[in-house]
């Protein structure tokens, strides 16, 4: 038994569609968007991290190996004959500790000697009535370094050098007008005798003298010790 086909005049009725439902099952037929952050990252491999690095550090020292086969060849001998190992072992390798001790000492020295001019015992940073204490020694005086000839016998005094060249930056950069020449000390070997002591006038810079010594006229060190000592404990300090 067939069908009666639709009239084409005939009209069709629809069916409502809730669009709750509708949407339901959209949603359950579409896949999620993948948001960007999302996506997987190709991260490197340690082993790859790794092997790039060594293959670096390779790279460095056959360069630096090539460098210093270049500078001395392997196969040659050196000075004494000796091969490059044991040139190396036996010249180069004492010649560079020998540098590298110079060099500290030569460092350590100049820290030693650079002290500020406000820890010197210069007079314009004593209290009134300070002490020093140092070595006390003589020369023979001559033109000394403020420009002066004097003698034997003349009351004079050297400072020493680091004291007479911190002063001479605090003036205008004239030896012969330091403005320590011409000041007068007194200085004595004996603790408390401050009756057997000798005034001196700074007349002349110390080069081979510490911070506090002192290198007298032979007439001065006479009075105070015997010229055969030579070198003598003393004190000294500045006078107004």
């Amino acid at each position: 038994m067939g069908f009666p086909s639709p009239s084409p005049n005939a009209s069709r009725t629809l069916l409502p569609i809730h669009n709750n439902q509708y949407n339901q099952n959209l949603r359950q037929t579409t896949p999620p968007a993948t948001s960007p952050s999302s996506l997987p990252v190709a991260e490197k491999s340690p082993t790859t991290a790794n092997s790039s690095t060594k293959d670096k550090l390779a790279s460095i020292t056959t360069t630096l190996k090539s460098k210093f086969d270049t500078l001395l060849p392997p196969d040659k001998t050196y000075i004494f004959g000796l091969p490059r190992r044991r040139f190396l072992l036996f010249v180069i390798l004492p010649i560079s500790l020998l540098l590298l001790l110079v060099f500290i000492l030569a460092l350590g020295l100049g820290i030693g000697l650079h002290r500020p001019s406000s820890e010197l015992p210069l007079p314009w940073n004593d209290t009134p009535g300070k002490e020093w204490k140092g070595d006390l020694t003589y020369y023979s005086p001559a033109l000394g370094a403020c420009g002066y000839n004097n003698t034997d016998a003349d009351a004079v005094v050297a400072v020493a050098w680091s004291v007479y060249d911190a002063a001479a930056a605090e003036g205008n950069g004239n030896p012969n007008e330091n403005p320590l020449c011409g000041r007068k000390i007194r200085v004595w070997i004996t603790e408390g005798d401050e009756d057997g002591g000798v005034n001196v006038t700074v007349m002349d810079r110390c080069t081979g003298c510490e911070v506090t010594d002192l290198d007298l006229s032979p007439g001065v060190f006479g009075l105070l010790a015997d010229e055969a000592e030579g070198r003598v404990k003393g004190r000294w300090r500045w006078l107004p």
